[in-house]
């Protein structure tokens, strides 16, 4: 829902990275081999590569840092988007439920850039 309600304030001006090549398939022609894994939901760009390797995904790809990083779960997680100057702006409340080994449902963070936190802040 996330995407949805961005597309539908800024059609035309945001940009949509797909990290699993599900709606577009642009990582998938510019990424080197093993850069992307294989999974049951598509080719994933896992996240800590992401953000890792983000200067030679963006000069590959012709991709910049996202303002905002939402679907993202698992441990770390939001010690990378602040590590990397985003702010959490939201927290699933309840956990969604998930396939990973632990069985543990983790529930996933939105974040956004310093550059458009701003937007965010209450009025």
């Amino acid at each position: 829902m996330t995407a949805y309600h961005v597309f539908e304030e800024h059609c035309g001006s945001a940009q949509l990275i797909d990290t699993c090549s599900l709606v577009t398939r642009e990582l998938l022609s510019c990424l080197p081999p093993g850069v992307l894994s294989r999974h049951r939901i598509g080719m994933v760009l896992n996240f800590r590569t992401c953000f890792d390797k983000q200067a030679m995904i963006d000069a590959r790809c012709g991709t910049r840092r996202p303002d905002i990083v939402f679907g993202h779960s698992g441990r770390g997680v939001e010690a990378i988007l602040e590590r990397d100057g985003y702010s959490i702006i939201y927290q699933q409340p309840r956990p969604r439920r998930t396939s990973e080994p632990t069985g543990v449902a983790l529930p996933d963070p939105a974040a956004v850039g310093q550059g458009i936190l701003d937007l965010f802040k209450p009025q």
